[in-house]
C-alpha cells in the first residue's frame, strides 16, 4: 500500500480553498478534504513535490503542515482487516 502526503492548511476561506485546489490538483494531489476555515490536500509521497506546495503557498499567502499517513493493515482471527492510516508529522 502506498504511503501519502497530507497538506494540512489552516485558515483559508472557501474562495481560497478552491483556488488552491485547483493548484494543488495540478501537482498530482488526489483528494481534498474541506474543512470550515481549512483545507486538507492528499498526494501520494512519491509525487509529492515540497517546492511546489511552497510556491502555491506563498503565491496564497498561507502557511502549511505535513504529515506522512502510512497504512498499516491488521490481522483478526487469519482475517485480513481494512487498512488504517498512521499518522507521522514530517520532520524538516
Amino acid at each position: 500500500m502506498e504511503i501519502y502526503i497530507e497538506v494540512t492548511i489552516e485558515n483559508v476561506e472557501q474562495e481560497q480553498a478552491s483556488l488552491l485546489i485547483a493548484a494543488f490538483t495540478a501537482c498530482g494531489f488526489t483528494g481534498f478534504l474541506e474543512e470550515q476555515h481549512g483545507l486538507k490536500a492528499y498526494i501520494p509521497s512519491c509525487n509529492y513535490c515540497e517546492e511546489q506546495v511552497t510556491v502555491i503557498c506563498k503565491k496564497e499567502n498561507c502557511a502549511f503542515l505535513l504529515k506522512r499517513l502510512r497504512p498499516r493493515i491488521g490481522m483478526k482471527n487469519g482475517s485480513l482487516l481494512s487498512a488504517r492510516y498512521k499518522l507521522e508529522i514530517l520532520r524538516r
